[in-house]
């Protein structure tokens, strides 16, 4: 899977959309970083192409406007082991999936999101973090699958799972506003089939059967109540007024 690792800072005006700075710019220790856009709202933004985040560790931002005024701003990345996102190889589309993650060991203004193919499925809330898992619904599987193609060009269904762990800082408060964070991003892909993904991923499938099989457990043992003790003693009844009938023919 793919991992991620960097900081970015956006500029707002005094509207609140974001800049990019015409003369002036952006530095993260005295090294100038590039500008960037989102790849949907096409905002602005800088970051560093060889970003390497130490965790735990304060990063100094200094930001330089073209009429000479500089201010600073300051971020401390989080305290996180290896961002880790943990899915199945293979799904069968008729199920939800389970996922799970660990790492994330710091919630002060962090945010955890999931996407499936850029776009966010879920946005979680601290409890959410803290408990590591998630079951992302079969109709958010279905809408987001996308084709890809084998060395033999068959079509194959699979989806970009991705997980993002943002942190954000703080701008001078003399600033007109905007945003510093740094960004965890580790991603998967999964093929998405109907058949043999069952056996491979006993995570996701032993819940959904133990679910299935107490559902119908209950209804079995319904119908054998039913049976036992109102279809047995029903036949019984009619067996034996039968056997009178017969009975009583015989001896005329």
């Amino acid at each position: 899977g793919l991992l991620e690792d960097k900081l970015e800072v956006t500029l707002n005006d005094i509207e609140g959309r974001g800049i990019d700075l015409k003369t002036g710019g952006v530095k993260l220790n005295g090294k100038s970083l590039v500008v960037e856009k989102d790849l949907f709202s096409e905002t602005p933004y800088y970051t560093s192409n060889d970003f390497s985040l130490d965790r735990k560790k304060g990063y100094e931002i200094d930001i330089e406007l073209a009429d000479g005024k500089s201010y600073s701003a300051t971020i401390v990345s989080p305290n996180l082991n290896e961002l880790g996102l943990n899915v199945p190889t293979s799904h069968n589309k008729k199920y939800d999936m389970f996922i799970s993650w660990e790492g994330v060991k710091d919630l002060d203004n962090v945010e955890l999101k999931l996407e499936i193919n850029n776009s966010i499925i879920e946005k979680f809330n601290d409890d959410q973090i803290t408990k590591g898992e998630y079951i992302i619904k079969k109709r958010e599987i279905l809408e987001n699958i996308w084709e890809d193609l084998d060395a033999e060009k068959k079509d194959i269904p699979q989806i970009d799972i991705s997980l993002t762990l943002s942190k954000s800082g703080n701008l001078n408060l003399d600033f007109a506003g905007g945003n510093i964070a740094t960004i965890h991003k580790v991603s998967r892909t999964v093929v998405i089939d109907t058949i043999s993904a069952e056996n491979n991923d006993p995570l996701t499938y032993t819940k959904i059967k133990t679910i299935k099989s107490s559902e119908y457990s209950g209804i079995g043992d319904a119908i054998n109540t039913i049976i036992k003790y109102i279809f047995y003693p029903i036949i019984a009844v009619i067996g034996v007024i039968i056997f009178i009938i017969v009975l009583v023919r015989i001896r005329k």
